[in-house]
């Protein structure tokens, strides 16, 4: 608990700094106003003041008083944008997204479109209460339900990548009863009516440590692809949390944006 806070404007200031740090807040983004964080977070406003000073005096956000003014995040990491990307294996491509274009296709239509055998693995599911993080992706209360869904991928029989996927559990209720070694967008399209809208996705390099390393057959700090993804709807609200670790070796990321830029 940050020194000073009580346990309200600790756990407000927690999930803000969990929704900076993940990205959901981008860099000199402005925070949303007091009164609709308050009514969010069901805490009172002065709870809401008490958390944003201690995320200022961290450093986390900035505060600018007057007409313009308000309360602004500030990133450790510096984030580029991806108009589209895609992976591509050394001697052969795995799979590409082009999100930026309107495409969405899941990881075993996207090996198998270019010539691998895809496989899935279900690692582990259960129904869970969402702790900060997940809770602050999902725009959800700390501790409401979610169903989480942990799975190998698999290229040619060799492991590629570990997803831990987080829905929420009022909108998918049954999601477990219908079997989840398939595509889950494609059952949520078809079962849930899910129309789906903007989804991003932030690329991060990471060094592989126990569990991953010995579930993708790869050695502890061996480079790996870390993506994290916050999935909307059509109306904006958010219905998926996941977090894709690839193995670097198999993994290489290719950015083709839908503009051409010029480097400055």
């Amino acid at each position: 608990m940050a020194q000073g806070l009580g346990p309200n404007a600790a756990s407000v200031a927690a999930r803000l700094r969990t929704m900076i740090e993940r990205g959901h807040v981008m860099h000199g983004g402005r925070l949303p106003p007091e009164r609709e964080l308050s009514t969010r977070f069901g805490v009172s406003r002065s709870t809401v003041r008490a958390a944003l000073a201690a995320l200022e005096s961290e450093g986390t956000v900035r505060r600018e008083p007057g007409r313009g003014g308000g309360t602004f995040a500030l990133h450790p990491n510096a984030n580029w944008p991806l108009a589209g990307d895609a992976f591509e294996h050394p001697i052969g491509p795995v799979l590409e997204r082009r999100m930026g274009q309107g495409q969405k296709l899941a990881v075993p239509a996207m090996l198998h479109d270019q010539g691998f055998t895809a496989g899935t693995r279900v690692l582990r599911t259960r129904i869970e209460r969402a702790d900060v993080e997940v809770a602050a992706a999902l725009e959800l209360a700390e501790g409401a339900g979610v169903v989480l869904v942990e799975r190998l991928r698999l290229a040619d029989a060799r492991p590629l990548s570990w997803e831990t996927m987080y829905v929420p559990l009022e909108r998918f209720p049954d999601l477990l009863e219908r079997g989840v070694g398939g595509s889950l967008w494609e059952l949520f399209e078809t079962a849930y009516g899910v129309r789906f809208g903007r989804i991003t996705e932030r690329v991060e390099i990471v060094l592989a440590a126990e569990p991953y390393a010995a579930v993708l057959e790869a050695s502890l700090g061996q480079p790996m692809l870390r993506l994290t993804r916050v999935a909307r709807d059509a109306d904006a609200r958010p219905i998926e949390y996941s977090v894709d670790v690839f193995r670097g070796d198999r993994t290489r990321l290719i950015v083709e944006p839908a503009v051409a830029t010029r480097p400055e």
